[in-house]
């Protein structure tokens, strides 16, 4: 590179010698060093060092990376000379719609219009997105954004800000432009593994998708576990099946799933399934020695923070003139396969065991003993928080007859 262009007029100019690609002084970074980094933060705290050795001194840098998350459209990752420490920030759907994204310099340069420099250390410079002004008033001489184009044709950005007396040098600004999309596709890679661990964790759970992707892939790979198994189910949801729009139902059952599996993962749960309008899952015992007590109150705490929840959905459901909505919940402890079942081209990695249908049965009978919360003895034996036998009853497909447990979920802190 030996101009720079604005418009199909040349803004700068400067003859580079007849240097030949290897003897770019930033290959030898991207050779030696810059593939061994691990992920994306790192790799952005390592480039600006490198860039700062070279003669290319920064007062910041800023990479934003679209990822395939149903919650997130993309990640910033942020770096500056003060903090020299690199900074994740998450930016959803929602947020790219909002002004101060709009009119960004990222918005064009995603959108397929190239690259922005701005000269900041000039007499009347160009102050056409926001951000600039705010650069200027910290000192800020020059400003690069670049387009980094991944191997799908999907483009993400990397900007440059510069406060040295005369900014970028072309010359270097040459160099860096030659080196892009070898370090795109770094960045690539760490990003494609961010959207993986995101997509499996969606779909399949946290730490289920982080087994997952660390290689337990193979028909019969798992473990068993001894824990607390949580089985909810929607209450009436055949009705408000047939009395709703295909979309209010829809919006119904995600105002239910927000307030169940959000509590269970708040309080350590692991939700492994969701089979139609109910919810599986699990609390993993983690030490033996000290039992099951920490698990079961963490069950606990995330139903009580569950049905607060659902409380106050159902006020702002009357307020709308919607009905309201109510579910059970069974707990149960137990051992229990977890791993990948299925056959050689069709996996699911799940729990299995005669606990997974236990737990299943005891939040049937909430509906025949009208109660919204019931447990069994092996849950009831260590949990110290309110509890009411409800006697003996015969859950269906098992033999002995069980002993069930009326939880009090009024209680906002458990004991433990």
């Amino acid at each position: 590179m030996d101009s720079w262009f604005q418009d199909d007029t040349v803004i700068e100019q400067q003859p580079r010698s007849n240097e030949t690609e290897q003897e770019n002084p930033f290959v030898r970074w991207l050779v030696r060093d810059a593939w061994k980094t691990t992920d994306i933060p790192y790799l952005l705290v390592e480039t600006p060092h490198m860039l700062h050795d070279q003669g290319l001194p920064l007062q910041s840098i800023r990479l934003f990376v679209r990822t395939l998350n149903p919650q997130l459209y993309g990640l910033f990752f942020n770096w500056d000379r003060d903090s020299n420490e690199g900074e994740t920030l998450q930016a959803t759907h929602k947020g790219v719609q909002s002004d101060s994204y709009r009119n960004s310099p990222f918005a064009p340069i995603i959108n397929g219009e190239g690259g922005v420099r701005r000269r900041l250390d000039v007499d009347e410079p160009e102050l056409d997105f926001p951000i600039l002004t705010d650069l200027l008033d910290e000192g800020a001489t020059d400003y690069v954004a670049l387009p980094i184009q991944f191997s799908d044709g999907q483009i993400n950005t990397l900007s440059l800000v510069s406060d040295m007396p005369g900014g970028f040098s072309t010359s270097h600004l040459g160099y860096l432009y030659e080196i892009l999309p070898h370090l795109g596709r770094l960045i690539e890679a760490q990003a494609q593994r961010l959207s993986s661990l995101a997509l499996l964790q969606t779909y399949l759970g946290r730490s289920t998708g982080e087994r997952v992707l660390s290689g337990r892939v193979k028909r019969g790979d798992g473990e068993d576990l001894d824990t607390i198994i949580w089985f909810s189910d929607l209450r009436n949801s055949t009705r408000l099946a047939d009395t709703m729009t295909r979309d209010d139902y829809l919006a119904a059952l995600d105002q239910y799933f927000d307030c169940v599996t959000g509590a269970v993962m708040e309080h350590g749960g692991e939700v492994l399934k969701f089979i139609g309008d109910a919810v599986l899952a699990i609390f993993p015992i983690d030490d033996a020695i000290v039992g099951s007590a920490p698990a079961c109150n963490r069950a606990h705490a995330a139903l009580c923070q569950a049905y607060r929840q659902m409380e106050r959905v159902n006020e702002d459901r009357a307020a709308s003139g919607g009905a309201a909505l109510a579910f059970g919940t069974g707990l149960h402890r137990g051992n229990i396969t977890y791993g990948n079942i299925g056959t050689n081209k069709r996996l699911d990695f799940t729990v299995i065991g005669p606990a997974v249908n236990e737990a299943s049965r005891i939040e049937g009978l909430c509906k025949t003993l009208d109660e919204p919360v019931l447990a069994s003895s092996e849950f009831a034996r260590e949990f110290s928080g309110g509890l009411t036998s409800l006697g003996e009853h015969q859950l269906q497909g098992v033999k002995v007859k069980q002993e069930i447990f009326k939880l009090d979920i009024r209680e906002s802190n458990p004991p433990g």
